[in-house]
């Protein structure tokens, strides 16, 4: 989960993100973009082209993102999510 805040958070999320999908290979990565205004969808593709999984607006959201990509993990597959392919999915806005 990588939390980003204004100011330029974006292109800190951004930054942020690409340095984890090359250490996390397998690892979800879910992109918290807080006050979030603008065009969300623009922000999901510069965040989605360097690795993102997932963009959420809103802590709730953040915790049922979580919750969701835990409960479909096996504990094998928990224990091995550091390496391999990124989860494919669309963004979460709320």
């Amino acid at each position: 989960m990588i939390s980003a805040l204004p100011l330029d958070a974006l292109a800190h999320a951004r930054h942020v993100t690409r340095r984890a999908r090359v250490q996390l290979r397998r690892m979800p990565v879910i992109v918290g973009f807080w006050s979030a205004s603008g065009d969300l969808a623009q922000t999901w593709r510069r965040l989605e082209s360097v690795g993102a999984d997932r963009l959420v607006t809103s802590f709730a959201t953040a915790v049922a993102q979580v919750e969701s990509l835990a409960s479909g993990l096996t504990r094998a597959e928990a224990a091995q999510a550091g390496s391999g392919t990124p989860v494919p999915s669309p963004p979460a806005h709320a």
